[in-house]
């Protein structure tokens, strides 16, 4: 097939746009993003009075040889459910329902009022009419700070946990990011201005990471190529030096294989046991089990803001509109 985009052409445009009014005029976004956590943050930190062992932004930085790692999983048919009935009810894809999940998880066993999460993305993002990635080999990334501050059904620390409303507002918390976050990195490391590249370094870093590979399941083909391509399970050594400081307290990188979502916990055994990860992904799996119940039922199909971007509404006027349409 015809080339794509090279790799070096996409750093080129990229480093270009770094210089941009577009990419710059996010700036006072990020900014708002940190600052909503960091107050959060300072009012929970004076509550907590130094006790909590789950930070909110990274306080301190354990080295890569103190990670350890922990996975969970999902069962097939709760899998197929996740993938099949929340979209379809909520048009939320599976990354926010893990998302909504977590931020319930974590404000239960941590006590924090919401969640300050460093999303990773595939970064192939349409930012050039004129370029195309989809075949262009290379690592492309995002990674960007999300604030998903209690919403209605969305307070993990009240009893307020309304599973459909809790995906509503992760749901539209996570879609305010432009252009999935991309323009935070290119910001951090591209901007020309100096005063904004320590605007960024200055934002309270996520101690929670996150990242949705997708479906990793081969093709079910016997004749296809993918049929005699197989992940394997056995161990890859250290792929970074020990001394070097983990990026995250804890990191969440989920994906679906053989038909069942895989959620493996990184997290810093130097701040937290295992039993306390453990008891984070009970808490996880049961606020996902939750979200599909409720996805499934007859009650259950919502839209929200984000599924009409260019018609103002917030959610009160839409769910008004949707109630006189419904009579």
């Amino acid at each position: 097939p015809r080339k794509t985009t090279a790799f070096r052409d996409w750093g080129r445009r990229l480093a270009e746009y770094g210089q941009s009014a577009a990419a710059t005029g996010e700036l006072d976004f990020w900014r708002d993003v940190g600052a909503a956590a960091d107050r959060a943050r300072r009012a929970g930190a004076a509550a907590a009075n130094g006790r909590n062992k789950w930070p909110l932004a990274l306080d301190m930085s354990g080295k890569e040889a103190d990670a350890a790692t922990y996975e969970a999983r999902l069962g097939h048919e709760e899998t197929q459910a996740l993938v099949r009935e929340v979209p379809a009810a909520y048009g939320a894809d599976v990354s926010e329902a893990l998302l909504a999940a977590l931020a319930r998880a974590y404000g239960v066993v941590s006590g924090w009022p919401g969640l300050l999460v460093e999303v990773e993305g595939h970064g192939r993002e349409p930012l050039f009419d004129d370029l195309d990635l989809t075949r262009t080999v290379g690592w492309f990334t995002t990674q960007y700070p999300v604030w998903l501050a209690p919403q209605p059904g969305l307070s993990p620390v009240s009893g307020d946990w309304q599973p459909g409303r809790a995906l509503m507002a992760v749901k539209e918390q996570m879609r305010r990011a432009p252009n999935h976050g991309i323009g935070f990195g290119v910001l951090q490391f591209l901007a020309s201005d100096p005063n904004v590249r320590q605007a960024l370094a200055a934002l309270p870093r996520p101690a929670v990471g996150f990242n949705y590979l997708g479906q990793l399941d081969p093709g079910r083909d016997k004749d296809s190529a993918a049929a005699v391509l197989r992940i394997s399970d056995r161990a890859r050594g250290p792929e970074r030096d020990p001394a070097m400081p983990l990026p995250h307290s804890v990191e969440l990188a989920a994906a679906i294989r053989d038909g069942q979502l895989r959620l493996a916990w990184t997290f810093d055994s130097s701040r937290l046991d295992l039993a306390d990860v453990q008891e984070l992904a009970r808490e996880t799996l049961a606020a996902l089990r939750e979200l599909v119940a409720h996805s499934s039922g007859a009650e259950a199909a919502s839209y929200t803001p984000a599924d009409f971007p260019t018609a103002g509404l917030d959610q009160a006027e839409l769910d008004a509109l949707l109630e006189e349409i419904s009579h």
